[in-house]
């Protein structure tokens, strides 16, 4: 009999299928509000344990995670695999506890019979059996996504003749090219592996479209093609992770989809610990981009990023091939952003109640310090304020007078990079661009205690005084200050702080392209 939980929600959750070392791997997680050593289960009715891995605690739940090794090799007879919670599978396992769906691995073919993951050997006679299975459910099914994923699976099938068979959808934002997924597709165009066919995803809205057009292949994601490009390319490589595209039509698809590959190209250096998000259980990854030996071994040690070390490659972000040193005299200030003071984070209105936040008002008052605006129009420089793209409309609310400006956002990113001379940050994790041109950077962190309880993210392994790229200051009036002495001396980098520099980054080659285009070649043609 299954054990049920009346109070807080006991279950396990089926989320990866691999290969290692000749076996199957099922990664699992197990939601439960008490604390646990192990977990039984029964193969072919007989009970079994394993020990239970790294957990994360939400609320009044820990979730941990474990895993099972299935030896298919030499398969003879039905495997029926049990679980005592109540047991349901998650987005990226290949078979869905909701569809009467199927999938043929190393000779084999696994279905789900009530809440049990059954392994039979692969013969034709049962693999006609299981499709019509399939598609009888899928067919019988009222839900409008079961029609949807019948189209798009018959429309592939239609359109595959037409469709390169080694097709790479590259990405940054829908909205938005300019950072690693754009660098990504400048060094795939130079150097296609032979039968790769690279495609860009991009909003024909884009201010970016026509410049990414003249490149090379651009495809718009609000096109009803899309769908059929997505579900027929080898792998989606990106600088953002979107988990909700196609969720609703996943269940019935997995069979297409589980031979994906997606790539995380990063946005930035994970500095803090950003589990609960970046995580391979929210968004499947198969590769995860690395930069710092600090970021690598963070990822690969904490559990819940569920990550080992052939996702985890250490290759450096590709966009840093391309940075330039063009420094002028502007001081870019670009703090991160804040959860707490967003309505949402899809309209990325501000709360009501933002301009009583701390954060509003340290930079609001930076902004209009008579001291720095004096010192900086002295010396020649300008104050730039650089908001994060989730607090952008925080631009129409700061002070604009005297040599004080808030950027347009004509500048991208890159051209920050390149031309700043200094930058004023929080936690943002551009200041690992910024240092890596060896530029001298300040933070200020006046609310972190606030911060890392209130965002999206914990303390990760980085401590800003020890590991740190410029001083730390916990004030306005120190900021000041700071900015001011930095002023006086041309914005130079200390000597602590570029040995600092040397010691983070294990390459400054300009070869992180190459390096990511060599592992992910090698993932796309892994069978």
């Amino acid at each position: 009999m299954k054990n049920t939980n009346l109070g807080t929600y006991t279950g396990v959750e089926l989320c990866f299928l691999d290969k290692r070392d000749n076996k199957l791997r099922i990664t699992a997680r197990l939601s439960t509000p008490s604390i646990e050593k192990e977990i039984a289960y029964y193969i072919n009715d007989v009970k079994k344990t394993v020990e239970l891995g790294g957990y994360e605690q939400i609320n009044d739940t820990y979730r941990y995670i474990f895993e099972l090794y299935i030896d298919v090799a030499e398969l003879s007879e039905r495997i029926k695999i049990d679980f005592e919670y109540d047991t349901y599978t998650g987005p990226f396992f290949p078979t869905d506890f909701s569809v009467r769906g199927f999938y043929v691995t190393d000779g084999s073919i696994m279905f789900n019979e009530g809440d049990a993951l059954i392994f039979m050997p692969y013969t034709k006679k049962l693999y006609k059996q299981r499709r019509w299975i399939y598609w009888k459910a899928i067919l019988l099914n009222p839900h409008p996504a079961a029609l949807a994923a019948f189209i798009m699976r018959i429309g592939s099938w239609i359109l595959k003749p037409f469709m390169h068979k080694n097709m790479w959808l590259i990405s940054d934002r829908m909205d938005r090219a300019g950072d690693n997924g754009e660098a990504f597709f400048d060094h795939v165009l130079e150097h296609t592996p032979k039968g790769v066919k690279p495609v860009f995803v991009l909003e024909r809205k884009s201010r970016d479209y026509k410049r990414l057009k003249k490149k090379g292949k651009v495809i718009n994601p609000s096109s009803p093609f899309y769908k059929f490009y997505y579900l027929r390319a080898k792998a989606h490589i990106s600088s953002q992770l979107d988990g909700s595209r196609l969720l609703t039509v996943r269940p019935y698809l997995k069979d297409i989809m589980r031979e994906q590959r997606v790539i995380f190209l990063q946005h930035g250096v994970i500095e803090h610990d950003s589990s609960s998000y970046y995580n391979r259980f929210n968004f499947g990854m198969d590769m995860f981009v690395t930069t710092t030996n600090g970021e690598y071994n963070s990822i690969v040690d904490i559990d819940t990023y569920g990550c080992d070390k052939e996702t985890v490659q250490l290759t450096g972000l590709c966009r840093h091939d391309s940075l330039k040193d063009q420094r002028e005299k502007i001081i870019f200030i670009c703090p991160t952003w804040r959860l707490s003071l967003l309505e949402d984070t899809q309209s990325c209105e501000l709360s009501p109640d933002f301009r009583c936040s701390t954060y509003f008002n340290f930079f609001k008052k930076l902004l209009k310090s008579e001291k720095l605006q004096k010192k900086a129009l002295e010396n020649g420089y300008k104050i730039c304020f650089y908001p994060h793209r989730m607090m952008e409309k925080l631009k129409e609310h700061l002070p604009l007078d005297g040599e004080c400006f808030i950027d347009n956002a004509d500048i991208s990113y890159r051209q920050m990079f390149g031309r700043g001379a200094l930058l004023v940050t929080d936690y943002s994790s551009v200041q690992f661009d910024f240092a890596y041109l060896k530029k001298p950077l300040l933070y200020c962190q006046f609310d972190e205690e606030e911060f890392f309880s209130a965002h999206t993210c914990g303390k990760g392994y980085m401590d800003y005084e020890r590991d740190g790229f410029g001083p730390v200051c916990r004030d306005l009036d120190s900021t000041i200050d700071k900015i001011c002495e930095f002023i006086d001396n041309g914005c130079a980098l200390l000597p602590e702080y570029e040995a600092r520099i040397d010691k983070t980054f294990p390459t400054c080659d300009h070869k992180n392209c190459q390096r990511t285009l060599e592992i992910i070649t090698e993932i796309c043609n892994a069978k």
